[in-house]
C-alpha cells in the first residue's frame, strides 16, 4: 500500500471503530474539529513519541 492508501484506510478504520466508541463515552456529540484532531493524533501515533513516566 502506498501512503495515500494507508492514510485512507486508517481514516476509514477510525470512522468505523473509534468514533462510535467515543460517542458512547461522551454525553456531548463530537464536533468536526474534534474528529479532525482525533484523526490527526491517530495517524501521527503520538503515543509512540511520548516517553512513559516510570512509576516508583
Amino acid at each position: 500500500m502506498n501512503i495515500k492508501e494507508t492514510i485512507s484506510w486508517l481514516k476509514a478504520k477510525i470512522q468505523e471503530d473509534l468514533f462510535p466508541h467515543l460517542k458512547k463515552c461522551f454525553e456531548d456529540p463530537i464536533t468536526e474539529k474534534q474528529k479532525q484532531l482525533i484523526t490527526i493524533l491517530e495517524i501521527a501515533q503520538v503515543e509512540r513519541h511520548i516517553r512513559k513516566k516510570k512509576r516508583n
